[in-house]
């Protein structure tokens, strides 16, 4: 079963819906600038909690370009948090072979 429908508005009543739809917005926004105001005021209140290298794995080749270097960082808890670093060498061997 298909079939269509049309649904005719006047001019009056598409400029109330916009006018009605703006004012909702132009309310939340200004809630949503409190909020971010709020949250960057407190974010800048806070020392910035510095990471430390706390040890370095062996690094193996991911490719025939690229390293991978596994690192545990601790912050200022003393908590630890494991990442693992890609080096890309392309740009460094390419400069290498230029200069040769």
């Amino acid at each position: 079963m298909t079939g269509s429908a049309t649904v005719e508005l006047d001019a009056r009543e598409i400029a109330r819906a916009t006018a009605d739809t703006a004012v909702a917005l132009d309310a939340s926004w200004h809630e949503v600038n409190e909020i971010h105001a709020e949250a960057m005021a407190e974010a800048n209140t806070l020392p910035p909690a510095p990471l430390v290298i706390a040890s370095v794995g062996r690094p193996e080749a991911s490719g025939p370009r690229s390293l991978v270097v596994p690192l545990v960082l601790k912050d200022s808890a003393q908590r630890r948090h494991s990442l693992l670093l890609t080096i890309q060498l392309d740009a460094l061997l390419d400069d290498a072979e230029d200069g040769a």
